[in-house]
């Protein structure tokens, strides 16, 4: 992604910008855990943007990375991966920073995990998932 200007920060402070679909439920649960993020890391500006879900959501997600003004953090549906990975829209988790923030592999499912994954990288972390019974 493209860095922030220093402005849309505080002085001390790194900007993440973090793009998502949550509404309703969801979006409470969602917000619950932004605020806990916020008071336990007072070193990063966090902005949280609910956008509409669906194709206008994924089109302005994929022409903001184009145009290298996307998110840090974007919530992605994983059958959406394939189109955004390979065309560089999207960057790899690095993952020993993930180990060092406590996000392994063995703490998800091995097919879970491994949908996260293209062209042999680590693109997308589970959030929630949906069984299927």
């Amino acid at each position: 992604g493209c860095a922030a200007p220093a402005t849309a920060a505080g002085p001390g402070q790194t900007l993440l910008r973090y793009w998502h679909l949550f509404g309703g439920g969801d979006g409470v649960n969602m917000q619950g855990m932004l605020d806990d993020f916020r008071a336990g890391h007072p070193d990063i500006a966090l902005e949280a943007s609910t956008l509409q879900w669906g194709a206008p959501y994924y089109t302005k997600l994929g022409m903001a990375g184009a145009g290298g003004r996307a998110p840090e953090l974007a919530a992605l549906h994983l059958a959406r991966l394939a189109g955004f990975a390979p065309g560089r829209l999207l960057d790899p988790f690095d993952l020993d920073l993930l180990a060092e923030l406590g996000v392994r592999e063995e703490d998800f499912p091995q097919d879970i995990w491994r949908r996260g994954q293209a062209i042999g990288k680590q693109f997308a972390v589970p959030l929630d998932t949906h069984p299927f019974v």
